[in-house]
């Protein structure tokens, strides 16, 4: 594994184990009752995230690359503590959307085989959670 790969791969580790969507997973967000399906959703997608991040940390341990501190959350993240679920999940498509185009020129500056196909995967799997969030945000309603 070339050094740029290396560095690439341990940045993407670094803002998929600090991303938004691990944040909220974390923070039991505010749910009414009519609520707790779609923040199941959303810890399920988050979990999901966090295996294909581990995934690209195996990959650079596998090469022996160590993997980076994640360290903590971003503080602006502290923001959204205690926020409703209607409140969140619009936020969450605007991260993943974010996130979504990150991905897509990272695909295109690694030319490790291994890891553009660990991309890939990611990649695939955030459009999934992207059209889930979107739905999830078509559905909810803002709380009293």
């Amino acid at each position: 594994m070339d050094t740029s790969t290396a560095v690439l791969l341990q940045g993407l580790v670094k803002k998929e184990g600090r991303s938004l969507l691990q944040y909220v997973s974390e923070s039991y967000p505010w749910t009414p009752r009519k609520s707790h399906e779609a923040v199941s959703a959303i810890i399920a997608m988050a979990h999901e995230e966090r295996d294909a991040a581990a995934s690209l940390v195996r990959h650079l341990v596998s090469h022996r690359v160590q993997p980076p501190y994640l360290g903590a959350y971003p503080m602006s993240f502290t923001t959204i503590n205690y926020m409703s679920v209607d409140f969140l999940v619009p936020q969450l498509v605007e991260f993943e959307k974010k996130r979504i185009a990150e991905l897509e020129k990272d695909v295109l500056a690694t030319s490790d085989e291994e890891a553009k196909h660990l991309l890939q995967h990611l990649l695939q799997m955030k459009r999934q959670h992207l059209t889930t969030l979107t739905s999830l945000a078509a559905t909810q309603k803002p709380a009293a």
